[in-house]
């Protein structure tokens, strides 16, 4: 996404009148509102994974699983975020300039 992002602001930046019509802060904001969103939405999958891989060897009370179990799918709810979020501002966009 970054890379992606990059050479979109490059080329917006080398068309002046794009420049003139302020579409490279526009694009500028997207990425970093991308870039947030998917931090805030896959972090902590990511860190319930590592944890889980780590604590794979030790025993753990079938109460403790359970609890581990909710938080999983509560993490997996959250990771969801980006895609929902996506899909509705693809609606939005569609709305505002096709219909």
């Amino acid at each position: 996404m970054s890379i992606f992002g990059s050479l979109t602001y490059r080329n917006i930046r080398l068309t002046g009148a794009l420049t003139i019509l302020q579409v490279d802060r526009q694009v500028k904001k997207m990425i970093m509102m991308q870039i947030i969103l998917v931090i805030i939405s896959m972090s902590p999958f990511g860190i319930m994974s590592a944890y889980i891989c780590i604590t794979t060897r030790y025993s753990k009370t079938s109460d403790q699983r359970t609890k581990e179990y909710f938080v999983l799918t509560i993490v997996v709810l959250i990771s969801y975020l980006y895609y929902v979020v996506c899909i509705l501002f693809t609606y939005i966009f569609y709305e505002m300039f096709f219909l």
